[in-house]
């Protein structure tokens, strides 16, 4: 059910900054998440996963999420079938399934040592659009 990872959420004190580091490593700017942050593309061929970017802070000084790794999310074949196993699996349901910003089904669990993972549906070849255009991940 489990097919590798999808993408990683990082948190940093500048998304800007770190995007730009990561584009001069050989990553693609796909542009500005929604709720704050940036999303870059692995460098590489074919279908191949993404950092999320996030800030730490907001506006108003406010802590948004802690620095550095916030969570990791794996590519599968059926989110619902493997929240539905949750228990059975040791992990809690921090979210239930939903549809996140780039349009797929997203699960977010917190594992048996307190940290985040996600499944994200995936589909091998799938182009999915955010931000008003198309991205396809396989180019």
């Amino acid at each position: 059910m489990l097919s590798g990872l999808d993408h990683i959420d990082l948190v940093s004190e500048d998304p800007e900054k770190m995007a730009e580091f990561f584009v001069s490593l050989g990553f693609t700017r796909l542009g500005d998440i929604p709720s704050g942050g940036v999303k870059v593309l692995f460098p590489g061929q074919g279908d191949r996963p993404y950092l999320d970017l996030r800030p730490h802070k907001d506006g108003a000084g406010n802590v948004l999420k802690s620095l550095g790794l916030h969570h990791v999310a794996l590519r599968c074949d059926d989110v619902e079938a493997l929240a539905a196993r949750a228990g059975e699996l040791k992990l809690d349901l921090t979210r239930a399934p939903y549809a996140g910003h780039t349009g797929r089904m997203i699960v977010t669990m917190t594992l048996p040592e307190g940290s985040f993972m996600q499944l994200a549906d995936y589909k091998p070849g799938w182009a999915w659009y955010f931000f008003g255009g198309k991205v396809d991940r396989a180019k």
